[in-house]
């Protein structure tokens, strides 16, 4: 059943994720911004993988107000974006084990 479930939360949207991780375990991060960046990463992921690259109609939906690309157009990823992303992933990873790991202390006091 958790597989089940799993598995059908990977091919909902990133901001879904969120709102789901949220719903069960009330962490409170990350914000929306952020979210927001993440899901604009992921796409590009997505494209590069997927698409050799190559922005598509996906590419704009997945990534929302923050693409920065239109369909057709070639995705690059210069140093300081890639530095960038890093960061976000690395902020929003620690901020959600910090806040989990804050609420599994609270509940065993």
């Amino acid at each position: 059943m958790v597989d089940k479930e799993v598995n059908e939360r990977k091919y909902e949207g990133l901001a879904d994720w969120f709102v789901n991780l949220e719903r069960l375990a009330n962490l409170g991060c990350p914000t929306t911004e952020e979210i927001e960046t993440l899901a604009e990463i992921k796409a590009s992921r997505d494209i590069l993988v997927h698409n050799n690259g190559m922005a598509n109609a996906i590419y704009v939906e997945k990534a929302e107000q923050r693409a920065r690309y239109q369909a057709g157009q070639r995705l690059e990823i210069p140093e300081q974006y890639h530095r960038e992303s890093r960061e976000t992933i690395r902020k929003v990873v620690n901020d959600l084990s910090t806040a989990a790991i804050a609420k599994a202390r609270h509940s065993l006091s």
